[in-house]
């Protein structure tokens, strides 16, 4: 089964004349770009309510081990990141406590809330 990212983005055509000479190399007359999915700041309230276990960062330590272990699903590494403000592995440090928030689908449906994907 083949899984794409992209699967539940919309699409949107550009054909901003910025692009032009690009358009006319290519011998096309627009471009399809995915939309970029928008992200809320989850709020205090929201983050009161969310149940998490603590994790020490070593060496070894990836969100999406993490996401593996604790979900069962590597995919949703980005939840666990997200929800630290870390956006990769490389903006933890070794001994710093991250946390996992136990149910995900809050965090998820939090942060998505407002993706004009899901309205």
């Amino acid at each position: 089964m083949t899984y794409s990212r992209y699967g539940l983005r919309k699409q949107r055509e550009n054909t901003n004349a910025l692009y032009s000479s690009k358009l006319e190399d290519r011998g096309i007359k627009k471009l399809t770009h995915y939309t970029a999915p928008k992200f809320f700041v989850l709020t205090d309230e929201v983050i009161a309510t969310i149940d998490v276990q603590f994790v020490y960062w070593n060496i070894s330590t990836r969100f999406y081990k993490l996401a593996a272990e604790y979900y069962g699903d590597p995919t949703l590494w980005w939840v666990i990141a997200y929800f630290n403000k870390k956006p990769t592995d490389f903006h933890a440090k070794i001994g710093e406590l991250i946390y996992v928030p136990t149910q995900w689908e809050v965090v998820y449906n939090a942060i998505i809330e407002g993706d004009e994907k899901f309205e």
